[in-house]
C-alpha cells in the first residue's frame, strides 16, 4: 500500500469558522492529480489540514503530525498545491526538501510548481525552484510587515482592532472597530466593583458568585448551547478589578507577533498605545481608584 499524504494550508487572514474554500480547492486539485498520476496503483490517501495558519509558523498541528509520520517512515509521498503551502520560509523549505524527505525516502510533489523530487535524484533543487521558494519567503515577510504596520497605525488612531471584546462590552453593530457596553455583562462588572469597595476580597466575591450561580465571562461567550461547567476564580475577579478598560481607557499593543500568525510576546509598557475616553465607562474613575 503506497501511502500518500496530502497537505493543505490556508493563512489566518482568510480563516473562517467554516472550512476555508481554499482548503476545499486544494483538496480537489490534489485528488484529481492523484487519480491521474497514480492510476492503477494501490494507494491510501491521508489528509493533513492546517486551516488558519501562516506558512512561516512551524508550530502547525497538522504539519507536525505529518512530519512525525515522515520520521516514522509511515508516509511514502507528500503532495501540496505549491511550495508555499508547506513553508514560506526559504531555509525551512530547503531543509524539508533536501534533507528530511530524502533521508526518509519520501517523494515530494508540488503540483502547481511542476516539482517532483524523483526528478532531482541528487537532492538539489533546480535554480528555478530555489528562486521560486525564495520569492515565496520574501513575499510572506513583506505581507507580514505591511499587516503589522497597518495594525499599528489603526491602534494609534484609536481604532479597536481586536477580534474579541472585554467582558462587559460588545462590538458596535454599525462599526466593528468600536465597542459599546453590553448591559447584561456590565451589571456583573459593576457588582464586582461594588463588592470590592465594600471590603470583599476577590476570593470571597468568587465564592459568592459561584453560590449565586452568576454566569462567568466564559459562560457568556460560550452561549446557551454549552454544557460545560464554569466557575468563578479569584484571578478572574482580580483581572476585572485591575482592567482600566472599565473607566473608558483602551490599551493596545501590549502583545505583538514577530510575524503574522506567529506566537505572541508581551511588549514593554513604553510601547503600549493608550487612549483615554475611548469608549463608555462601566464604572466611575473614583470607584476604580478607590479599590
Amino acid at each position: 500500500m503506497y501511502k500518500i499524504g496530502i497537505y493543505l494550508r490556508i493563512s489566518k487572514e482568510n480563516f473562517s469558522r467554516e472550512e476555508s474554500q481554499s482548503i476545499s480547492g486544494q483538496r480537489n486539485l490534489l485528488q484529481k492529480f492523484i487519480q491521474k498520476e497514480f492510476l492503477g496503483e494501490n494507494y491510501k490517501i491521508v489528509e493533513f489540514s492546517d486551516d488558519g495558519y501562516s506558512g512561516i509558523n512551524e508550530e502547525r498541528p497538522a504539519l507536525k503530525r505529518l512530519l512525525s509520520l515522515v520520521k516514522e517512515e509511515e508516509i511514502d509521498c507528500i503532495l501540496v498545491k505549491d511550495f508555499s503551502r508547506l513553508a514560506r520560509d526559504y531555509l525551512l523549505l530547503g531543509e524539508y526538501l533536501e534533507i528530511l524527505f530524502p533521508a526518509h525516502q519520501v517523494r515530494f510533489i508540488s503540483v502547481n510548481d511542476g516539482y517532483d523530487s524523483q526528478q532531482y535524484p541528487e537532492q538539489i533543487l533546480g535554480l528555478d525552484m530555489q528562486f521560486r521558494g525564495l520569492c515565496y519567503d520574501l513575499y510572506s515577510k513583506d505581507i507580514s510587515h505591511k499587516v503589522k504596520s497597518a495594525l499599528k497605525a489603526k491602534k494609534k488612531a484609536g481604532i479597536y482592532v481586536s477580534a474579541n471584546t472585554p467582558f462587559g462590552y460588545e462590538k458596535h453593530p454599525s462599526d466593528r472597530h468600536k465597542i459599546r457596553i453590553k448591559e447584561e455583562e456590565a451589571k456583573v462588572v459593576r457588582k464586582i466593583f461594588q463588592l470590592a469597595a465594600e471590603g470583599y476580597s476577590v476570593t470571597e466575591i468568587a465564592k459568592l458568585f459561584n453560590e449565586m450561580q452568576i454566569k462567568t465571562p466564559k459562560e457568556y461567550r460560550a452561549g446557551k448551547i454549552s454544557k460545560k461547567e464554569y466557575h468563578w476564580h479569584p484571578a478572574t475577579i482580580w483581572n476585572i478589578l485591575k482592567n482600566r478598560v472599565y473607566i473608558g481607557e483602551m490599551i493596545q499593543g501590549k502583545y505583538e507577533k514577530e510575524y503574522v500568525g506567529g506566537p505572541s510576546r508581551k511588549t514593554s509598557s513604553c510601547q503600549w498605545i493608550i487612549q483615554k475616553d475611548h469608549h463608555e465607562k462601566i464604572v466611575t474613575e473614583e470607584l476604580f481608584h478607590k479599590i
